[in-house]
C-alpha cells in the first residue's frame, strides 16, 4: 500500500536558509523529487544540486534511483539541497579571506591543492565551526557533503609535523608555523595531557611577554590564560602553578629556541591540529564480546596520535600512535575496531553510521610521513608525486574489504603502482534534467584508497599482500614516545582502576575480577538466607 509523504525541504539562498514543504508519493524517486523541486521553486531551477541525508547509503548524497519509501521512517522526511558547486570563504592565518569555487562531490584535497602552491598541501586541513569556539577537522581525503557541513567558512590550517624541523630554521616559516599551531589550539583542535598543556602554555606565554626576565606570578598567568590553551582546559585551575613554574625554569632561554621548542612540544606529543568526534568507547581483549561497559568518550585523531578523552580535550584515557595498531575492522553499520600489537582492542560505536564512516576513512587515510628506505624502486613519476605530498597517504594499507563497504558496490580495477595513492573512480554518468527537459551526464567523483600492488606475490586475487590480515606497518622517522598512562594523575589512574573493576566480558577471567567475586557471594548469601527463613517457617 502507498501512501504520501510529507518532505520538508532545506536550502540555502542570499545568506538565509529556506524551508519549503512538498507532499509526494512513496513510489517516487529522489530523480523526480528533484525534478518536482525544480518546477516549483525558482531559485533551483538552473541549478545542479544534490539531496543530502546524513544517515543513509554510503555517502550523503541520496542517489537518483532511491525510492522515498526506502529513507521514509515516518510520514515525514528532512531533507537538504546543496549546490554541486558552492561558493565558500576561505579564512586562513597567513592571507586575506578568499572566495573559492568547491565541487562538494569531489574530495577537499582538490581543494586545497588548488589553494597551497608552494608547501605541501597534504599537510593542511580544512575546519569549519559548528558551535561557538567549537570547530571540527574535515577529512581530506572525503567530499565536503560527507561532512554536516552548512555553509560554514572553511579555515585553512597547517598542521605541524615534527620532520617540520627543517623549516624552522628560517624564522619566517617558524612564526608561520607557531600561528598556525597556536589556531589549531585556540579553536580546541589540539589535546594534550595536563602536564604537556602546562610546558606548552609556559612556551606561549614566553612567546607573548615582553619582558620574561621579569618577576611574575599566578595572577599574571591567569590573566593570560585564554590565549595559551584550548577552550577545553580554560577551568583547569591545577594548570595555573605548573605553567608558572615552567614559565620561570624556561624564561632565560633565546627566543629561538623556546619558538622551535614550542613546535616541537605542539608536534611529537598528543593531538595537534586533530579530528575529532564523540564516541561510545570500550576496552579489552575480547572486544568483539556483547559483554563490557560502554564509555562516552571523544576520540582524536592527529598524524602522530590516536587519544581517547573522557571529556572534550580534558582528560587523556587512553593513547596510542599508529605504528601500533595491527589492523582495524569494521562491523555491523556503526562500529569500528582497533586492533593493537599489545592485545588490546579498542571499540569505537556511534548512532550516526555517517561519523563511523567518516571517522573510519580518516583513520586509514590520514597523511603520515613514513621512512624513505622503506620505499623501494620509486620510479620518476612516483618521486615527483612524493616532492608535491611531502609524504604518504597513509602510514597503514587498509584492509580493502573493510573500506570498501564504505565506497560503491562495483569492482574497482587495482592500479599497478608501489604507492599509497589517492585515486577517483568515475561511477556511471548520473542523469540530471535540465530546465529544458533534455538530458546531460554529469560525472560525480568519490575518492577511494587504492592499495600498492606486490610484484612478488601471485597468490591473491588481485595480486596484493598485505601483512597481519591485509595490513602493512610502516616505520615512521623517529620512535614515539608511548605516553598512554604515564601522565596521568592519581586520580585519574583510580578511575580507569574502577573501569576495570566493573568489567564483565567474555574476555575478563571472573575468578580475577573483584566485582564478579563480590556479586557471587553475595548471592549465594542470599540463597543461603532464603533457605533458612523457608526451612525454621515450615518446622
Amino acid at each position: 500500500m502507498t501512501k504520501n509523504l510529507q518532505i520538508e525541504i532545506l536550502y540555502h539562498e542570499a545568506d538565509a536558509d529556506i524551508q519549503s514543504f512538498i507532499e509526494m508519493n512513496t513510489t517516487n524517486t529522489i530523480r523526480n523529487l528533484k525534478e518536482d523541486i525544480k518546477s516549483r521553486i525558482d531559485d533551483l531551477k538552473k541549478v545542479d544540486f544534490v539531496i543530502l541525508n546524513n544517515e543513509l547509503n554510503n555517502s550523503n548524497i541520496l542517489d537518483d534511483d532511491l525510492q522515498l519509501s526506502q529513507i521514509a521512517t515516518s510520514g515525514i522526511i528532512k531533507l537538504k539541497i546543496l549546490p554541486t558547486i558552492v561558493d565558500v570563504t576561505i579564512v586562513s592565518e597567513s592571507d586575506d579571506p578568499k572566495n573559492l569555487q568547491i565541487d562538494i562531490t569531489e574530495p577537499l584535497q582538490e581543494a586545497i591543492n588548488k589553494l597551497v602552491t608552494n608547501d605541501y598541501p597534504s599537510r593542511y586541513v580544512f575546519a569549519y565551526e559548528i558551535l561557538e569556539n567549537e570547530y571540527r577537522v574535515c577529512c581530506s581525503t572525503l567530499p565536503l557533503s560527507s561532512h554536516d557541513w552548512w555553509y560554514n567558512r572553511l579555515r585553512l590550517i597547517r598542521r605541524i609535523y615534527k620532520e617540520d624541523k627543517e623549516h624552522v630554521k628560517n624564522e619566517l616559516n617558524r612564526k608561520f608555523l607557531i600561528e598556525n599551531a597556536h589556531s589549531a589550539i585556540a579553536r580546541g583542535l589540539s589535546a594534550y595531557s595536563l602536564k604537556k598543556w602546562a610546558k606548552i602554555a609556559a612556551l606561549k606565554l614566553l612567546l607573548i611577554t615582553e619582558d620574561p626576565s621579569k618577576t611574575f606570578d599566578l595572577y599574571y598567568v591567569k590573566e593570560n590564560i585564554a590565549k595559551l590553551v584550548s577552550p577545553a582546559v580554560l577551568k583547569e585551575n591545577s594548570l595555573y602553578q605548573p605553567i608558572l613554574n615552567k614559565f620561570n625554569k624556561l624564561k632565560h632561554e633565546d627566543l629561538e629556541d623556546i619558538e622551535t621548542l614550542y613546535l616541537q612540544e605542539s608536534s611529537e606529543s598528543g593531538c595537534q591540529c586533530a579530528y575529532i568526534e564523540a564516541i561510545k568507547f570500550k576496552i579489552g581483549k575480547n572486544i568483539g564480546s556483547k559483554f563490557g561497559i560502554w564509555h562516552n568518550r571523544y576520540i582524536f585523531v592527529s598524524p602522530t596520535n590516536i587519544e581517547i578523552f573522557k571529556g572534550y580535550g580534558v582528560t587523556e584515557k587512553y593513547s596510542c600512535v599508529f605504528k601500533e595498531i595491527n589492523d582495524i575492522r569494521s562491523e555491523e553499520p556503526s562500529t569500528i575496531i582497533l586492533i593493537l600489537k599489545n592485545g588490546d582492542s579498542w571499540m569505537i560505536n556511534s548512532k550516526s553510521q555517517s561519523k563511523i564512516r567518516r571517522l573510519h576513512i580518516m583513520l586509514t587515510s590520514i597523511s603520515i610521513i613514513v621512512k624513505d628506505d622503506m620505499i623501494t624502486e620509486k620510479t620518476e613519476k612516483d618521486n615527483k608525486s612524493e616532492e608535491i605530498l611531502g609524504e604518504q597517504i597513509g602510514e597503514m594499507i587498509p584492509n580493502i574489504k573493510n573500506l570498501q563497504s564504505y565506497g560503491i558496490d562495483e569492482k574497482k580495477e587495482i592500479k599497478k603502482t608501489k604507492d599509497l595513492i589517492i585515486d577517483y573512480i568515475e561511477p556511471p554518468p548520473k542523469t540530471i534534467r535540465t530546465e529544458s527537459s533534455s538530458e546531460e551526464s554529469k560525472k560525480i567523483r568519490y575518492s577511494e584508497i587504492i592499495p600498492p600492488k606486490n610484484d612478488d606475490s601471485e597468490d591473491d586475487e588481485n595480486g596484493l599482500c598485505f601483512l597481519s590480515e591485509h595490513i602493512k606497518v610502516l616505520e615512521i622517522h623517529e620512535e614515539l614516545e608511548d605516553n598512554s598512562n604515564k601522565s596521568l594523575t592519581d586520580e585519574e589512574l583510580e578511575e580507569i582502576e574502577r573501569d576495570k573493576f566493573f568489567e564483565t566480558g567474555t574476555d575478563v577471567d571472573w575468578r580475577k575480577n573483584s566485582f564478579t567475586i563480590i556479586a557471587f557471594f553475595f548471592i549465594l548469601f542470599q540463597i543461603i538466607l532464603i533457605y533458612y527463613s523457608l526451612k525454621k517457617k515450615y518446622t
